[in-house]
């Protein structure tokens, strides 16, 4: 778990909110996360997009731990189902403006 839990924090912890290995089903070295949110302040400041991201999560995330060959094997991290709700800046600005 601790292994693992060094990989989320280097690679994706960046990008994820609240992804511990407590979080994680464990089944035959690969675990298993579902509905991961994303950050999006993060996203949107290193695509630079002309958009507003307003959501964003994975509905799962795998990590695939070899167990019996741990030196020689790829850990694996693979994301299924990524799904992102962008606004224009005007359509943004205009949902959150306080109208009288």
């Amino acid at each position: 778990a601790a292994l693992v839990q060094r990989v989320l924090n280097r690679f994706l912890h960046k990008y994820l909110k609240n992804v511990t290995t407590e979080t994680a089903t464990l089944w035959g070295g690969e675990l298993v996360f579902k509905n991961v949110e994303l950050r999006l302040d993060v996203l949107q400041e290193e695509l630079g997009l002309p958009l507003v991201l307003t959501r964003g999560f994975i509905q799962e995330l795998k990590v695939f731990l070899p167990l019996r060959n741990l030196l020689r094997e790829h850990i694996r991290i693979t994301l299924s189902n990524i799904e992102v709700v962008a606004q224009t800046p005007k359509e943004h600005d205009e949902r959150n403006s306080i109208r009288f």
